[in-house]
């Protein structure tokens, strides 16, 4: 007999342990000794570019230029959050060099060298180890569950999404929306945190969407580029769906976790494991995923999984709206590390956010919606429409 979730599904969904956890996170994070160079909260000499701003209770920044230039700007603009964040993370790569120190090194090694040099000027602006964010760029633990719904009765194409990550407390309201535009390739949204160079959740200025879903059940390869940095040369690089799973299908992936993938007109869930490429399109438009297995057919096959594809067959389209998405998400999130909630709407590059805690899950609290065109577009962040949308009236989970 097949549990709902695996044990550290509900191990995270405890919320003492979870908050617990945090505590102990905290306190061993402010004892170990880091590599560390930072003075103050001062920037260095180099030129700021970067613009940040708070809108509406939401952190946005913006950047553009070389990999170098994208890395010194973030790491200047966001000097003291990168050190406050990287103690966190320092103690799970810390573990994990511990317990498979091979595959950590083969991961490390793997990240592109044009991130590298991002990842390693952004370093050196925020004063922190390069070694140590690149760890931090290739510790993926993402929990998360997803849902998307085909355009409907004239409303498009809409991606709901939870991102359960521990520890919450700290990443929820750590969360920053970065518009960064690379020369010469696809402008996007990057829905995540000071340091981090690979995506987790976002959204090119062709409206193209990237998710990553941690797979439980997936045999890693022994080889390939770290998931998160996937992710990011799908959004850089591809103006479709048909466009990013051909790359995909070219490009081996090391983490086995499943990459949700959507457009404007549709969607597909995709991954590599040791069998090699796999993807699943939706079920009559529909496309649901969480962490757990899949049937042949496409179909998930755990209990977050299988309970968003029973809202999405049970909803009349009418009904169908951002916050039925919304709503959606308050049946499948995991309490105790829901980190982020966000709905994309590729065709008008939208996103709607919420974060949380380890006390307060995302999915439950006021969303804030964000015009995203306009910075993609260059614009600054200070002048993006950010709307104060309420609380989703929460499903039976």
């Amino acid at each position: 007999m097949r549990l709902p979730t695996r044990l550290s599904d509900r191990l995270a969904n405890t919320r003492f342990l979870a908050l617990a956890g945090e505590w102990l996170a905290g306190v061993l994070a402010a004892s170990l000794p880091h590599q560390t160079a930072i003075a103050s909260d001062a920037a260095p000499d180099a030129p700021i570019e970067a613009r940040r701003a708070v809108v509406g209770g939401v952190v946005i920044a913006s950047a553009g230029g070389s990999g170098a230039e994208i890395g010194s700007q973030l790491g200047a603009r966001f000097r003291s959050e990168i050190g406050s964040l990287l103690p966190l993370m320092d103690i799970r790569s810390r573990t994990g060099h511990l317990t498979n120190r091979a595959r950590w090194r083969a991961l490390e090694q793997a990240v592109p060298e044009r991130w590298r040099e991002e990842i390693r000027a952004t370093a050196a602006a925020a004063g922190v180890a390069e070694g140590s964010l690149i760890a931090a760029n290739v510790l993926t633990d993402t929990q998360c569950s997803a849902l998307v719904s085909p355009p409907l009765d004239g409303r498009p194409l809409m991606v709901a999404r939870n991102m359960d990550f521990f520890p919450a407390a700290a990443l929820g309201p750590g969360t920053v929306v970065m518009a960064l535009r690379p020369a010469g390739r696809h402008a996007f949204v990057n829905v995540g945190w000071p340091g981090l160079a690979g995506v987790v959740s976002g959204m090119n200025d062709a409206g193209l969407t990237a998710c990553v879903l941690l797979n439980h059940q997936g045999r890693a390869r022994c080889e390939g580029m770290p998931v998160l940095f996937a992710l990011r040369t799908l959004l850089e690089d591809c103006a479709s769906l048909d466009q990013a799973l051909a790359a995909l299908a070219a490009t081996p992936v090391a983490s086995p976790h499943y990459i949700l993938l959507a457009d404007q007109a549709s969607s597909a869930l995709a991954w590599h494991d040791r069998d090699g490429f796999h993807s699943h399109r939706p079920e009559a438009g529909w496309l649901a995923c969480s962490n757990g297995p899949r049937t042949a057919d496409g179909m998930p096959d755990d209990d977050r999984g299988t309970r968003l594809r029973q809202l999405g067959r049970g909803v009349a389209p009418a009904e169908v709206d951002p916050a039925w998405m919304r709503r959606s998400l308050t049946a499948t999130y995991l309490a105790g590390i829901n980190a982020q909630a966000m709905l994309f709407v590729p065709a008008t590059r939208r996103l709607e956010l919420a974060t949380g805690t380890g006390l307060h899950p995302a999915a439950l609290q006021p969303w804030h919606g964000l015009d995203c065109a306009p910075l993609l577009a260059g614009g600054d962040p200070a002048g993006t429409t950010v709307a104060d949308l309420p609380a989703a009236v929460p499903l039976p989970r």
